[in-house]
């Protein structure tokens, strides 16, 4: 009789909504209990069933819904930036002024279609110089999109990272400057990267990469062609405690290229043998929220076949907010540098700094945080010849809208 009436009551409560709206399920079974209806040890145990609902199983809605994986997990970044840039040269033939209008889109997707192997590509404006992904405007052309990068990584433990493919800048080399290597160069092939934690604060790191910029070609009626390639091997250490950080490498690289067959950008042919230590010092939150930063790095070709005007180096000293963000956040920064003509390589540097030909001069970069994703970077060059003649000077003004 006992259980008719459980069932009963219960049955009740599910078919009248209304009688659910005024009162709750637990408080029914308690008045239950009171009238003898229920005993107490009934009573507890359906609260205690009807407290904690078991949990949905989603995962045959997720298994069904069609929607791979590598779609789900996408990450997409990227960013928008208009350039007002003012050029007063007097380093050729002739002098001029020169004021343009640019633009830059560059979009990245990162996925991970199955565990420890994520996929990397992207797409930005611009034209085959890999130098710059900027646009002029001009008239009312459409701007073309390429893909800057295209690669896959693969990680067997999270200390140790494989890349091939188009690899994105970055992955190659650390690099605090753009003294040897732009920020818009992408290269091809493979590279290596290491990171191992030796106690708090203080990390070991390794980067190593081989990168063609040609094929290879054996002929039998003409002359071969060798590979154009780059090698990189660089080691390092980071440390941090507190409000300091500090990171140093050296990295060496050996640079063939060859004379009939070297890429158009690149202005230099031969053999390269860089030795390459670069640095980054940074005290944060010295007074509020500012701090400082000092920055540079240091090459000397020391090929057998460079024989004079092998160095070059570039330092920074900076002061400012730690990173940019709402109005109000500032960043400031100068630098002097100095790239002899055997150096390295002419073309694969910063080509806004006397279009990376030898030279020397002063940069300064103001950077303001306008909103979250939105910021205002204003850059200076005043640079000339190695000897001190022919200036030019750069100003490049970009607003930057990063997604």
């Amino acid at each position: 009789m006992k259980n008719i009436h459980i069932i009963f009551t219960l049955a009740l409560m599910l078919a009248c909504p209304a009688l659910a709206q005024a009162e709750t399920i637990d408080s029914l079974i308690n008045k239950l209990a009171q009238k003898g209806v229920l005993t107490s040890d009934d009573a507890s145990e359906i609260i205690t069933s009807n407290a904690k609902p078991p949990a949905k199983d989603d995962s045959k809605d997720k298994k069904d819904s069609g929607i791979p994986k590598w779609v789900s997990n996408m990450k997409i970044s990227g960013d928008i930036t208009l350039r007002t840039e003012f050029i007063h040269d007097e380093k050729g033939a002739q002098k001029y002024d020169r004021i343009r209008e640019r633009a830059r889109l560059r979009l990245g997707i990162e996925t991970t279609p199955v565990d420890k192997l994520k996929a990397f590509f992207g797409i930005e404006t611009s034209g085959t110089n890999p130098t710059s992904a900027f646009v002029d405007f001009a008239d009312f052309s459409n701007a073309a999109l390429f893909l800057s990068h295209a690669y896959l990584q693969y990680t067997p433990i999270k200390e140790l990272s494989v890349s091939a493919g188009k690899i994105k800048n970055g992955v190659q080399v650390w690099k605090p400057s753009q003294l040897i290597w732009k920020n818009d160069v992408n290269p091809y092939g493979a590279a290596v990267n290491a990171k191992f934690k030796i106690s708090d604060g203080v990390n070991i790191f390794a980067n190593a990469g081989w990168y063609a910029l040609t094929e290879y070609r054996d002929n039998e009626t003409s002359k071969d062609i060798p590979m154009n390639i780059i090698a990189i091997l660089q080691p390092g250490a980071e440390f941090k405690k507190g409000n300091f950080s500090a990171k140093a490498a050296i990295a060496f690289w050996q640079f063939d290229l060859q004379s009939h067959s070297t890429s158009t950008w690149i202005k230099s042919q031969g053999s390269y043998t860089l030795i390459n230590p670069n640095w980054q010092i940074k005290l944060n939150k010295i007074v509020k929220s500012y701090g400082l930063t000092f920055e540079g790095e240091y090459s000397a070709n020391v090929n057998d076949s460079a024989k004079k005007d092998t160095q070059a180096y570039i330092f920074y000293l900076g002061i400012g907010d730690e990173k940019l963000g709402s109005l109000g956040t500032w960043q400031l920064k100068g630098g002097y540098r100095s790239a002899q003509a055997n150096a390295f390589p002419l073309g694969m540097g910063n080509t806004s700094a006397y279009n990376a030909d030898p030279g020397k001069g002063f940069e300064g970069i103001l950077n303001l945080g306008l909103l979250k994703s939105l910021d205002l970077n204003i850059t200076y060059y005043d640079m000339t010849d190695i000897k001190g003649k022919k200036p030019q000077q750069v100003t490049q003004i970009d607003f930057v809208y990063k997604f």
